[in-house]
């Protein structure tokens, strides 16, 4: 169930880099409507599914419901500006590096214990950030590569905190995430005077596919460990590396290919064969 969740999740959640630049508007107003959208939508589906009101879960949750909020903004905004300012390919090639802080993240706040071979994946995987980064040095759009790195960071931080506070409620985490974005954006961005079909992309994204995706991949943290978690992001990585190329013609430079290559060999050294040695452990 845990994988079959996180890698549709993951799978849906790659529709954001397709529309955030078919969206013809800043990064902000995108933040801005995707808050709007998202935080009614989760809202609406806590009030009609049977359970826990939204009240209840709010007093329930607490700081982890929080802080969980607080990552989701960091990480979806810094995703959605890191698409604005440079290729998809770049961004979703760095975030395809996402076990490397799951597992230093969880290891250090949770103490899920990482073994060797994880280690050395992460070793690799810098390396690949590395090259992927090196074409953007000095070309303008390394801000957008530190964007990637910093909701990656944001990410697999929020990732722990599921995997630690397994009883929080995803979705109401994802809805307060909502309306903060909705707040810090509301000052930079432009609200009004857009199309019709500009108002329709971001209300796609905002309403049915972002969260959905996001709440399909913070269950699956009820089944898998962190960092397990975060090896399904290569689905993001490949599926929005063909929506760039296919819509926008986006074709990937060879340095994309290399460091996409040696990231997703060290993510697959990491994982191959894992069962046989004790990479994980319960949370304590």
């Amino acid at each position: 169930m845990g994988i079959l969740l996180a890698a549709f999740g993951m799978l849906i959640i790659s529709t954001d880099s397709l529309i955030t630049r078919a969206a013809d508007v800043s990064g902000w107003t995108v933040v801005f409507w995707f808050g709007v959208f998202v935080a009614p939508a989760t809202y609406a589906y806590l009030v009609l599914r049977p359970g826990p009101k939204p009240a209840e879960i709010v007093r329930a949750g607490r700081w982890p419901l929080f802080w969980s909020a607080v990552f989701q903004l960091g990480s979806s905004t810094a995703f959605i500006m890191a698409i604005k300012n440079t290729a998809i390919a770049n961004v979703v090639v760095i975030i395809a590096a996402a076990p490397v802080f799951a597992a230093i993240a969880s290891r250090v706040l949770i103490g899920e214990r990482t073994g060797r071979r994880v280690w050395i994946a992460i070793a690799i995987s810098i390396v690949g950030i590395v090259v992927v980064m090196s074409d953007s040095f000095g070309g303008g759009h390394l801000t957008g590569d530190l964007l990637a790195l910093t909701a990656i960071i944001c990410w697999s931080l929020n990732l722990t905190i599921w995997r630690r506070h397994p009883e929080l409620d995803r979705s109401a985490a994802i809805g307060l995430a909502g309306v903060f974005m909705a707040l810090v954006a509301a000052v930079p961005a432009v609200i009004l005077g857009h199309s019709a079909s500009t108002y329709l992309l971001l209300f796609i994204m905002g309403a049915i596919a972002g969260p959905t995706g996001r709440v399909m991949l913070a269950t699956s943290t009820r089944y898998l460990p962190a960092a397990e978690v975060s090896l399904f992001t290569p689905i993001e990585t490949i599926a929005a590396i063909c929506w760039g190329w296919l819509a926008f013609g986006e074709a990937p430079a060879v340095t994309i290919y290399i460091g996409g290559l040696i990231i997703l060999g060290g993510v697959t050294y990491g994982t191959a064969f894992r069962s046989s040695e004790p990479d994980a452990i319960a949370v304590a």
